[in-house]
């Protein structure tokens, strides 16, 4: 059993990005690391290019060989799978003279509905001895901008002269391919591709799996026991801007073009609540609704776009209803958000064409994509401040 992992080479760092892959044995009855340390790659596939980032190495024994196969590129547009074989278990790996065998650096950037940064994959083998690679890659709008993050992908894998290809250069990721034979059947579990609607009536005694907390709750605030059928978010005084656990409940964007709505009951006295779309603390926006007094709330849209200052974007004043609803829709990079009274209007809206890249990687860092759900702050602290 062994350890291959990427780390800093083994002598000095020739330029930013330069990694080599090394591995040891694991004792694993001990579960610890024996005998020498050793490098497999140092750099990449071709060290007189300088590549980057090698790194995410798997190692598989098939038909005498071992085959070693690592992401390199960085995960962006230069992205790629590459693979290395050898006879012997510590080398040396001798690279396979076609790689990468996946990527998509080498198509036009503007290629309608690009998908970009493939790479990290790992091979499997299905139960009719058919092999599949499952690998990352992100899903871009005006060419170098995601919201939705790094998702997985799944390709069939052939042998070109014993050596594993995902992907032919030049030929693009489909967005839908015949699955395996294996896995034909009904489908048991909510949709997570493709064009679908989900709903969730919050009629079960513990939240989906789908939604996420930012950071560890010091607190339960959300409450399923309340009001059987709905959710009762009980406020906290933290923002959305807090680096510790604000009272936000949010699923995954996983689609490029959407709309996300709720219904809600007006907040009380002293709390604003609606629905955020959240990438990090510094990067978000917060269509919410507070209560101004004699039955009257002001509906607003508040954001932050990495300069460090929260914004009030947009603002109205209406009647306070006894219910009302909340929408957030995207097309791409343009996000718009609207609310409906209950007065016989219909969706009215607060703002549109607003700024959606403040939301992706490429402004906001990280891979995880954006969040979209409920959040409740209690601004009683705030006004006595």
């Amino acid at each position: 059993v062994y350890l291959v992992n990427n780390d800093v080479p083994p002598g000095p760092q020739r330029y930013e990005g330069h990694r080599a892959i090394w591995m040891q044995q694991i004792d694993l009855a001990a579960f610890k690391p024996v005998g020498p340390r050793r490098v497999l790659i140092d750099g990449g596939v071709v060290p007189a290019k300088n590549p980057i980032w090698i790194e995410g190495p798997h190692l598989y024994r098939r038909d005498d060989w071992y085959y070693l196969s690592d992401a390199e590129g960085g995960t962006g547009p230069q992205h790629s799978q590459v693979v290395l074989r050898s006879r012997e278990v510590w080398g040396p790996y001798l690279p396979y003279a076609g790689n990468p065998i996946l990527t998509q650096r080498d198509l036009p950037d503007d290629r309608p509905l690009p998908i970009t940064n493939a790479g990290h994959a790992d091979l499997v083998e299905g139960p009719d001895g058919s092999w599949w690679a499952v690998f990352l890659a992100s899903r871009n709008y005006q060419q170098r901008h995601y919201n939705t993050g790094r998702e997985t992908y799944l390709l069939p894998v052939q042998s070109q002269d014993g050596w594993p290809v995902i992907l032919p250069a030049g030929q693009a990721i489909p967005y839908a391919l015949k699955a395996p034979s294996w896995m034909q059947g009904d489908a048991s579990q909510a949709p997570s591709t493709g064009n679908f609607v989900d709903r969730d009536g919050f009629d079960a005694p513990t939240l989906r799996s789908g939604w996420l907390q930012v950071r560890v709750p010091k607190q339960p605030w959300a409450d399923l026991s309340l009001r059987p059928g709905a959710l009762a978010v009980h406020p906290l005084p933290e923002n959305l801007d807090t680096l510790g656990n604000p009272a936000f409940l949010g699923r995954r964007q996983q689609h490029l073009r959407f709309q996300a709505s709720t219904g809600m009951t007006p907040p009380t006295a002293g709390v604003a609540a609606g629905l955020a779309a959240f990438q990090n603390e510094d990067y978000w926006y917060f269509l919410g609704v507070r209560s101004l007094g004699r039955d009257r709330v002001a509906i607003f849209l508040e954001g932050r776009d990495g300069s460090g200052v929260t914004r009030t974007l947009a603002s109205r004043e209406a009647p306070a209803p006894t219910s009302l609803r909340l929408k957030i829709a995207a097309d791409q990079g343009r996000y718009a958000f609207a609310f409906d009274t209950g007065d016989g209007r219909g969706w009215q809206s607060l703002a549109g064409e607003v700024d959606g890249t403040v939301l992706s990687t490429e402004r906001a860092g990280g891979f995880v994509g954006a969040l979209l759900g409920p959040f409740a702050r209690d601004e009683r602290a705030l006004r006595s401040k």
